[in-house]
């Protein structure tokens, strides 16, 4: 057999191929080591994202009631107990429909008490929120799958993400995330309807079902959630179903027609007929993440733009879930509109209503990083949004950081002054003090609801050699300008909450009670301003208060006063009495 000039060429490759494959495969290794190890990073910035809001709403989180939680979650608590045991199941299932009393068809926050009621035999508020959270990580986790997993990026898509997971797990939406009915009407109801509309959109009989379900139970969340069948219509019609699409509009004729006759007419909500207050209420909406109405406004008119741009550019193809969560806040944000507009524009930029354009401002980011073709067109809206996202974020810690102490301390300091005096006491409006002292009273006698004592709030008293100040000390320090908004002088115990221009954290915060020459001191607890507010330039605006155990304490008048480090006391008023010991 001869060997020709072929066959040598052809060996030679083979050795060349030999030697030069290790080479390929190494640096191939290499490089995706080097893929991997990026991406490890970015999924630990993810995971320290998501770590980071469980651990913050488990700090802040209110672990009392407070507003409506003493009617929606308490007193509905307190009504399925008295339920006659031999109710029928449609009787016990009026409970949960109930559409009297002007109840938001809670159906949902209504199953989640009773459920965790049966399970521990009792209420934890703390639990509650964090149940509520959940939503917002179910909520992530959908838009990754059905968003962000189809991102035309083949590499690093992780980091494309994190903007999406600063916004979705904002601190700005602290009144939704902290406050328990808060959480339980304005959370769930987005991941309800972000699965209903990711499911409809599979062209599958039983997703479909499902689909409706998660409709249903948006629709038993929050009023709102009825938008839901809408944006599931117009996702349906985009892929040519008709034939679900005309369900999907039919059940939502038949929710609103079921909602508005069971809504009361409530004479406290302002009723606006101007088209110009609903539109800029609207527009406010849509933009609440930015500061003041005016911004907000024109952050509202971009978003709705750009919603627009994106749909005629084919997002209802490209990817029909992510255009049908636009859709759906949209519509909900008009139907909040028609019932809030009459409480003015500033109303639109409560926290609560600020994860609606939060989801808004993801649905314009992943819509246009899908769209742009050109991969460093792809690159710069990942860092631009990266930068909007986390500016967002740290602002909105920084300036709502005494807002969320206060959200949380004037409750729990009810609950110390009820733990000495045994009532509780409500500034004002709903629900009022008699009311809430009969509910929690009730509460704690069926054993649905142990409220914490929190100690800790008792204002503890200082010695006079601590007290006094040295009178080169008094005419140097200017005093701090503080405010009592609450002054409750009980049989046993006094409440004392204020706020104070100034942050009085980095020195001893004192309560000066004064009678004639004697002067007693009682150190206060400080608030919690948080791991950002360290210094005195940040929050300059926050709220103290404390609790005073009267009854070691002599009868008499006495002057109110606090006082901050070696500043010399502020006065208000000319007395408070300070009854008997009893």
């Amino acid at each position: 057999m001869t060997t020709t000039s072929d066959d040598i060429t052809r060996e030679k490759l083979k050795l060349n191929e030999l030697h030069i494959q290790p080479v390929i495969d190494s640096e191939n290794k290499r490089a995706g080591s080097d893929f991997s190890a990026f991406n490890v990073v970015l999924g630990l910035l993810l995971a320290a994202i998501i770590a980071n809001h469980l651990l913050w709403v488990w700090h802040y989180a209110i672990p009392v009631p407070s507003g409506d939680d003493y009617v929606i979650i308490l007193n509905r608590l307190i009504i399925f107990h008295d339920l006659p045991p031999d109710l029928s199941f449609s009787e016990k299932l009026g409970f949960f429909i109930g559409f009297s009393g002007g109840q938001h068809r809670l159906v949902f926050l209504n199953s989640v008490i009773v459920v965790l009621y049966k399970i521990v035999g009792n209420i934890d508020f703390h639990t509650l929120v964090l149940i509520g959270s959940s939503s917002l990580i179910a909520l992530l986790w959908g838009l990754w799958k059905y968003a962000g997993s189809v991102l035309p990026i083949s590499r690093n898509r992780i980091a494309y993400f994190l903007p999406v997971a600063l916004l979705i797990l904002s601190p700005a939406y602290f009144e939704a995330s902290l406050w328990t009915t808060g959480v339980l009407q304005n959370l769930p109801v987005l991941a309800f309807a972000f699965f209903a509309i990711a499911y409809a959109s599979q062209r599958s009989g039983f997703f479909f079902l499902v689909a409706l379900f998660a409709a249903l139970l948006a629709t038993c969340t929050a009023a709102s959630g009825m938008a839901v069948f809408l944006a599931c219509a117009a996702v349906l019609v985009a892929q040519r179903r008709f034939a679900h699409a005309f369900i999907m509009v039919l059940l939502f004729i038949a929710v609103a027609w079921v909602y508005t006759r069971g809504f009361p007419n409530d004479p406290s909500i302002p009723v606006t007929t101007s088209p110009s207050e609903l539109i800029r209420f609207f527009l406010a909406l849509c933009g609440a993440l930015v500061w003041g109405k005016n911004g907000a406004i024109f952050l509202g008119v971009l978003l709705v733009a750009g919603f627009g741009v994106l749909t005629w550019q084919g997002l209802p193809k490209r990817n029909p879930v992510l255009w049908g969560l636009g859709l759906f806040v949209l519509l909900s944000m008009a139907m909040m509109s028609l019932g809030r507009a009459g409480f003015g524009v500033e109303a639109a930029l409560l926290s609560r209503y600020k994860p609606y354009s939060g989801l808004m401002l993801v649905v314009i980011y992943l819509g246009s990083v899908i769209h742009v073709p050109s991969l460093t067109w792809k690159k710069f809206l990942g860092f631009f949004g990266l930068l909007i996202s986390s500016a967002v974020f740290v602002s909105s810690l920084i300036h709502y950081n005494a807002a969320i102490t206060d959200l949380g301390f004037l409750p729990k300091l009810r609950m110390a002054y009820r733990a000495i005096e045994g009532k509780v006491h409500v500034l004002s409006g709903f629900p009022g003090t008699d009311f809430s002292n009969h509910v929690i009273d009730t509460a704690e006698r069926y054993g649905m609801y142990r409220p914490p004592s929190f100690s800790e709030l008792v204002a503890i008293p200082v010695p006079p050699s601590k007290g006094v100040l040295p009178s080169t000390l008094k005419q140097q320090k200017a005093g701090y300008d503080h405010l009592i908004y609450q002054f409750i002088d009980g049989e046993k115990a006094a409440l004392i909450y204020g706020g104070s221009d100034k942050k009085c954290t980095l020195e001893p915060l004192r309560l000066v009670l004064k009678s004639g020459a004697q002067t007693l001191y009682f150190e206060m607890q400080p608030p919690d301003w948080g791991w950002l507010n360290i210094y005195h330039d940040h929050s300059k605006h926050g709220f103290f208060g404390g609790i005073v155990d009267k009854r070691s304490l002599p009868a008499g008048l006495y002057q109110l006063g606090m006082t901050c480090g070696d500043a010399p006391p502020t006065f208000w008023g000319n007395g408070y009495r300070v009854s008997k010991n009893p």
